[in-house]
């Protein structure tokens, strides 16, 4: 419970819950839109919306850039909020995704930090094993 009102990642100007009774208890924030299912995982949330009328939807998600929207799988422009990434749903029915995508140098991070346990793993294998042969010799 205390993770869900700690602040140390939020955006400086993004609305910190001061207690535990302040944290959203719903992702979506907006009073004419009807949520007819969500799916949440970490770096994903997918929701099937009825709106009536285009209107203006807040997700209660502080705002990192790698965070994209996607109304019926195509990108939308989505605006930093003080209460979460807001984005505009034109009216209907429609399928929003709301994805972490990693930069092209999270990406190149990881795969220099795969590489390098790689070299690692090897490296104690082969001086084990030039140890070995050693000791027999």
């Amino acid at each position: 419970e205390t993770s869900k009102i700690s602040d140390e990642y939020m955006p400086k100007d993004f609305i910190k819950p001061k207690k535990y009774d302040e944290v959203p208890d719903k992702k979506f924030v907006s009073s004419t839109v009807e949520i007819a299912s969500l799916k949440e995982k970490t770096q994903k949330i997918q929701a099937k919306v009825i709106a009536g009328k285009e209107t203006d939807v807040v997700i209660s998600l502080a705002y990192f850039p790698s965070w994209k929207v996607f109304i019926d799988g195509k990108q939308i422009e989505s605006k930093h909020s003080k209460k979460g990434i807001a984005f505009t749903i034109p009216s209907g029915e429609h399928t929003i995704d709301i994805k972490f995508i990693q930069t092209p140098v999270e990406k190149l991070a990881n795969l220099l930090s795969l590489a390098g346990v790689f070299i690692l793993f090897t490296g104690i294998i082969y001086s084990i094993k030039q140890t070995y042969e050693l000791k027999k010799t």
